[in-house]
C-alpha cells in the first residue's frame, strides 16, 4: 500500500467531513490541519501505521467525541481508524443516530 503523508491524510478527512449530511464542521480546511499537526501522538499514529505497511485500520483518524454534537475542534478526537470505527459504530448500535 502507498504511504500517504500527514498533509495527505487530513485533506482526505477534511473531504469527507465536508460531504457528511449529519455533521457540518464549523472551522476551516487550514484550521483542521493545524489542530490535526498539534495533536501530541499523531506521530506515534502515523509511525505505527507506516510499520504496518499502511494497513488502513490503523491510518490516523479523526472522528468526534460526543456524537449528539457536531464537528468543532473542541469536539474532535484523534485516533486509529478501526478505533474511531468501532466507537461510532457502538454509537449507532445504541440507536442514537
Amino acid at each position: 500500500m502507498k504511504v500517504r503523508s500527514k498533509l495527505d491524510i487530513i485533506r482526505g478527512i477534511w473531504k469527507r467531513q465536508g460531504r457528511s449530511k449529519l455533521a457540518t464542521p464549523t472551522y476551516s480546511e487550514q484550521e483542521l490541519i493545524e489542530w490535526f499537526l498539534l495533536q501530541p501522538h499523531l506521530n506515534l499514529l502515523y509511525d505505527n501505521w507506516v510499520a504496518s505497511d499502511c494497513n488502513n485500520k490503523l491510518v490516523p483518524s479523526v472522528g468526534r467525541i460526543n456524537h449528539n454534537q457536531g464537528y468543532s475542534l473542541n469536539n474532535l478526537e484523534l485516533h486509529s481508524f478501526a478505533y474511531i470505527n468501532l466507537k461510532s459504530r457502538k454509537y449507532l448500535k445504541r440507536g442514537k443516530s
